[in-house]
């Protein structure tokens, strides 16, 4: 198995850095929104708000041309993680949520698999 960084496909070129704008600006709406107007699950972002921020950020990037992303979800020692995936382009808000992480907004190519081996390094189970 090959964890080499995928390049985009080339029927499948999107603006980065518009998706990376678009990506922050969402990220910045939550962050700056009153939590207690907010679901429960928002209440500790971006801690155990993966799954309903990649689903409302896949809806917010549809409504602004970028396409239809897919809703990638795995777990690591019992947790779980989601986000956004489409052609090997990744969209992460929430993956400061684990420790060593740092970067709040993850826009790149790379394999699924790859991109949550290095979020969670010892990985157990499986992608879903």
């Amino acid at each position: 198995m090959s964890t080499r960084r995928r390049e985009p496909p080339t029927a499948t070129i999107v603006d980065l850095g518009r998706l990376h704008q678009l990506a922050s600006a969402f990220r910045r709406a939550i962050e700056q929104a009153d939590r207690e107007k907010l679901s429960i699950a928002f209440r500790e972002f971006p801690h155990g708000s993966c799954g309903e921020t990649a689903l409302l950020l896949g809806t917010f990037l549809k409504s602004r041309d970028m396409g239809t992303f897919q809703y990638v979800c795995g777990w690591c020692y019992g947790q779980s993680h989601a986000w956004l995936e489409k052609d090997g382009l990744i969209i992460d808000i929430t993956a400061d949520s684990f420790s060593g992480v740092s970067k709040p907004v993850i826009v790149t190519y790379n394999s699924v698999l790859s991109y949550f081996q290095a979020l969670c390094p010892n990985l157990q189970g499986a992608l879903s």
